[in-house]
């Protein structure tokens, strides 16, 4: 452990910091390790015992600065999540090596062993993808929404867009779309790879 001086927009600050360190989203004050092992399937959560741990003091200025950060834990605060990475599954390992001690004092964690296993295999389906898209065939026209609901069209608004009207069958106006929306934290979910039709009434 040590001690390293930043200096952002003219404001110096200190940090602690280790060898391949790294900084978590929950504790961007602390230094984290992570790692990565390769595992034989993805999993959407995993259990863990940490056994063997051994711990040192930190030094009178390590622990302040330790005492800055938010709700530091008398365990080290470990988090293991799923990827994939070129068709292998990883289990990532993130550890957060500062403790408080019941008796309050700070603490880094030296060596300990870590024994983890995965909850609810995660099934991974293939993509199938069409051979054409939908948008290949047929007149196209864009409609934007700003909200989540349901929605009228009427033969004005189409009239608006362009849509020639006459002898335009009912039977022939179809609605694709795939709302938007985040993608998936896990690579592997399944993802569409093409505009979904979508229900509407007329």
């Amino acid at each position: 452990m040590k001690i390293v001086e930043l200096e952002f927009n003219g404001v110096k600050t200190k940090m602690l910091t280790f060898d391949g360190s790294v900084t978590a989203n929950e504790f961007p004050d602390l230094p984290a390790f992570r790692d990565k092992v390769e595992v034989n399937h993805l999993y959407a959560s995993y259990q863990y015992t940490i056994s063997n741990a051994k711990y040192e003091a930190l030094t009178s200025d390590e622990a302040f600065l330790a005492s800055t950060a938010e709700d530091i834990f008398t365990e080290p605060d470990i988090k293991i999540k799923t990827a994939t990475h070129e068709r292998k599954h990883y289990a990532i390992l993130s550890i957060i090596p500062i403790i408080k001690s019941a008796s309050g004092q700070y603490q880094r964690l030296v060596s300990c062993d870590i024994r983890f296993e995965g909850v609810a295999p995660i099934s991974v389906t293939r993509m199938v993808r069409p051979a054409n898209s939908v948008l290949a065939a047929g007149t196209w026209y864009k409609i934007a929404v700003s909200a989540n609901g349901l929605y009228k069209v009427t033969y004005k608004d189409l009239k608006d867009l362009g849509v020639p009207m006459s002898g335009l069958r009912s039977s022939n106006i179809v609605l694709f779309g795939n709302g938007g929306g985040m993608i998936p934290d896990i690579n592997p979910a399944l993802q569409t790879d093409d505009l979904l039709e979508c229900p509407i009434m007329i």
